[in-house]
């Protein structure tokens, strides 16, 4: 009898760390934007204060994140597909370069993104490579 009180205990103790958290997936709306042209000055300065220094936001009403990301420079144009999911206090941004390997150089490019209709205050911002996985942002965003 107490081997299976035991059993019964630890049991319970288990389960209760096993409750899981089902996030709903935010409903918002989103638009993004690549800003066209090779942005040198802006990848000089990458190589100057590191690449943090290469995201800003604003969250007022709206979230608004404007990032850098390198891809091949041709087209300078209209070469990112972009998506993003809001789960819980995460926002995931995935970036995929539509163009790689055209030209033999490199540029950085502005990628400029806008959610509306979020519920939250505080978000964790993840911007991703789509391709590699590769994590090229992680930063926390407040509602001003």
């Amino acid at each position: 009898m107490k081997n299976r009180t035991l059993v019964l205990i630890a049991i319970i103790i288990l389960c209760c760390g096993c409750e899981e958290t089902n996030f709903e997936p935010e409903t918002y709306n989103f638009r993004f934007e690549q800003l066209p042209g090779c942005q040198t000055l802006v990848y000089n300065n990458l190589e100057k204060a590191g690449a943090d220094s290469c995201f800003n936001y604003s969250f007022f009403e709206k979230l608004v994140i404007e990032f850098c990301v390198s891809g091949n420079c041709c087209p300078d144009s209209n070469r990112f597909a972009v998506e993003s999911k809001a789960l819980g206090d995460t926002i995931t941004i995935s970036v995929q370069d539509t163009a790689a390997n055209l030209c033999r150089c490199n540029c950085n490019y502005i990628i400029l993104t806008e959610f509306q209709n979020l519920t939250g205050n505080n978000y964790f911002v993840k911007c991703t490579d789509k391709e590699s996985g590769r994590v090229l942002y992680l930063k926390e965003v407040k509602r001003r």
